[in-house]
């Protein structure tokens, strides 16, 4: 697969969010929070977006006719209380590790331009055929 093609995905999904940032191995995206849901739904939507920043992290790395089998979570994810003063949010999906048959990736959440993270999520995804790449630490 092609970054070409997960920048389209991207925007397709994405309403309101923009990329920094997008190629092999790391997806960046930054989101204005009042293009998010009303504050009930805010943390609902930021785990989206950092599970899709995950994932679309793998897809960059992925060869043709490879596919996304299964995505589990190998830590979980706790948003802390986004702070009132916060506009914007920044998500970094970034592949850490790959071996045959999976994709081991991080996604990070900073608020505003604070190179802080405030929350991490890591992701393993299993596709359905060798991935034909040498396995490496990211």
């Amino acid at each position: 697969m092609t970054v070409e093609f997960v920048r389209k995905e991207c925007a397709a999904f994405l309403e309101g969010a923009e990329f920094g940032q997008v190629e092999e191995g790391k997806v960046v995206i930054t989101c204005n929070l009042a293009a998010l849901p009303q504050q009930r739904d805010v943390n609902g939507s930021v785990e989206t977006l950092m599970g899709a920043a995950a994932q679309w992290a793998a897809i960059t790395i992925m060869p043709d006719g490879v596919e996304i089998l299964n995505v589990s979570n190998v830590s979980p994810m706790f948003l802390p209380e986004i702070p009132a003063t916060t506009d914007k949010i920044i998500i970094t999906g970034k592949v850490v590790e790959t071996s045959v048959a999976h994709i081991d990736t991080e996604s990070t959440l900073t608020y505003g331009n604070d190179d802080i993270v405030i929350a991490k999520w890591r992701m393993n995804v299993l596709v359905t055929a060798p991935l034909n790449i040498e396995p490496n630490l990211c």
